[in-house]
């Protein structure tokens, strides 16, 4: 199965997020030479959690949004409808065509 455009877009933002999460976590106060340690600081994760991620507007236009995912998965319901009246169908006609 090949790779979608969605996935390689999901992938190449997740790579773009992670350079940027990189470069906020070595990106050390002056004060701080051992970046392992301004790891363990809640003020190194309170800089991650605060920094503006950079998100491209080809992965923003891929994202649902719950009423996208609920109109989506109504209709996947609807369709396992339509193939299960199918199959009852088939098995209808198989049991008939033996008799």
């Amino acid at each position: 199965m090949g790779t979608t455009a969605s996935q390689l877009c999901f992938y190449r933002m997740l790579a773009d997020v992670s350079c940027q999460i990189h470069r906020t976590l070595t990106d050390t106060p002056d004060n701080i030479s051992n970046m392992t340690e301004w790891c363990k600081k809640e003020g190194c994760w309170l800089k991650v959690k605060n920094f503006d991620m950079d998100l491209n507007n080809d992965f923003i236009g891929e994202l649902k949004g719950i009423e996208d995912l609920k109109e989506d998965k109504k209709d996947a319901k609807k369709v396992q409808k339509i193939d299960d009246g199918i199959a009852c169908q088939r098995q209808v006609l198989a049991l008939g065509a033996g008799k």
